[in-house]
């Protein structure tokens, strides 16, 4: 009996860390028979998976993702929320989801719904330990995983582009900050953020490393992001900004973060993703977060961090430098990971066969 899969609410837009979701689930998914659900369509869809145009009958329905409710803003519940929902409940009973964060804004009326939606689903895993006590206080049974994004490891090919890109722009010890896709939801302040992350970047060029603020591909659309970058060159002008959309057409960006952050002096992390990426590359970056998944990496894992609101310049650099000296094994999170993802599988498949063939059970 081979299992139909179907993985259901894609963007149909890029969005920055989607493919690295989406490049672990295929690698989990290669024994199965796995198609893709765009509402809106395939033409800029990931190039990933076989395509279908309806959500039609299969064995299972998996959905795997980062924040499960992307809009900043508390309260309110968006058109792409509630689509969400319609295909969860399509058929509950045969739906699983894996990997979502549960964020600050999706509270109230959303939380609810959200709630009553994953009581009714087969498998529900979630990637850090707020959103675990956010739903095992609702009534919701799930299980407490990590992100996707750990199963990936940087390629030969991802890592001579990254040395060919630093050594193009005579970088030697260098310090990598990737910042996140700042959309106005961060607390703080863009120029509080700037201004300490620039006084960081000085203190940096004095002990002889080269900052550089590294732009997801898709921070071009986040005119937020780029004027940040710019704030924190104006603030140390020797700072070099390393645009990933630059290279979009050469490798993913996920592949290429994960390959520069591999090869990098020191690394410090505003972005997530990027976080996740040097630890399944063995490395410890210094994790400045703004969200619950972030810090849980923080709490639960020990990786080295803070708040960004507690960030504090002048008593991070000995940190950040300690932390890179630290490797980090993430074989004991990608065996949970796959152990959960399979368990999340068989949790309906096998009930399936029992089902039918109740009398040779």
């Amino acid at each position: 009996m081979t299992m139909k899969i179907t993985v259901i609410n894609i963007s149909s837009q890029h969005r920055s860390g989607e493919s690295a979701i989406h490049k672990a689930v295929v690698e989990l998914l290669h024994h199965y028979s796995a198609h893709g659900f765009v509402k809106h369509g395939t033409e800029q869809a990931l190039k990933i998976y076989p395509y279908q145009q309806e959500l039609s009958s299969c064995d299972t329905y998996i959905n795997v993702g980062g924040d499960i409710s992307p809009n900043p803003y508390s309260g309110y519940i968006t058109a792409n929320f509630l689509n969400l929902l319609k295909q969860l409940n399509k058929s509950p009973e045969t739906t699983f989801l894996f990997g979502y964060s549960i964020p600050d804004s999706c509270n109230g009326l959303a939380l609810k719904l959200l709630s009553h939606q994953f009581k009714k689903n087969s498998s529900v895993a979630v990637s850090d330990q707020q959103s675990y006590k956010k739903l095992t206080g609702l009534g919701v049974k799930c299980i407490l995983s990590y992100d996707l994004a750990f199963l990936l490891r940087p390629s030969n090919h991802a890592i001579k582009i990254a040395a060919q890109i630093l050594n193009q722009l005579r970088i030697s010890r260098s310090a990598v900050i990737s910042l996140a896709e700042f959309k106005g939801q961060y607390p703080g302040g863009d120029a509080g953020f700037s201004k300490n992350i620039g006084l960081l970047c000085k203190q940096l060029e004095q002990r002889k490393y080269q900052p550089i603020v590294l732009l997801p591909a898709q921070g071009h659309k986040h005119e937020a992001t780029r004027r940040i970058a710019q704030a924190i060159k104006q603030q140390c002008p020797k700072v070099k900004i390393l645009d990933l959309f630059d290279y979009s057409s050469q490798i993913p960006d996920w592949e290429l973060r994960q390959a520069i952050v591999t090869v990098s002096r020191l690394i410090i992390t505003v972005c997530y993703q990027t976080t996740v990426l040097a630890l399944a590359a063995g490395r410890t970056p210094f994790n400045l977060f703004y969200a619950n998944e972030g810090a849980d990496l923080t709490t639960r894992l020990g990786v080295p961090g803070c708040h960004v609101e507690q960030f504090d310049y002048t008593k991070s650099l000995l940190p950040i430098e300690l932390a890179a000296q630290k490797a980090f094994d993430p074989l004991p999170i990608t065996q949970s990971i796959r152990s959960h993802f399979i368990n999340g599988l068989d949790a309906y498949y096998f009930n399936r066969v029992l089902e039918n063939n109740y009398d040779l059970a």
